[in-house]
């Protein structure tokens, strides 16, 4: 993938130029430093419109209604009582069913 030159690119010049315009603690500058950092060094997944273009779900609206998808329908119904352990092998054999029946395909 090529490197990105879009958003993130835009966020990290802004951060920069707002660096240099104001006095730090040392406390604030580290916590500049390590956020900075942290999305210079994801720049490379960070390529929103080459992910809309070739049509990869962008937002949380996916994540959630999977979440709905996989958990919910099948945990809360009426008087179910779950351990953790229970939960976990159920979200498990669900994800692996609904994976080989066809409703989430791999991007």
């Amino acid at each position: 993938m090529a490197p990105p030159t879009g958003g993130v690119n835009r966020v990290l010049h802004s951060a920069a130029a707002f660096q240099t315009a104001r006095t730090w603690t040392r406390g604030q500058k580290t916590e500049y430093d390590r956020v900075y950092a942290y999305l210079r060094n994801r720049m490379g997944h960070m390529e929103y419109a080459t992910y809309r273009r070739v049509g990869v779900p962008l937002g949380s609206v996916v994540t959630e209604a999977a979440c709905k998808t996989v958990s919910t329908q099948r945990l809360r119904l009426s008087g179910m009582r779950w351990t953790k352990k229970a939960v976990q092998t159920i979200l498990n054999l669900r994800v692996v069913l609904l994976s080989l029946t066809g409703v989430w395909v791999v991007v």
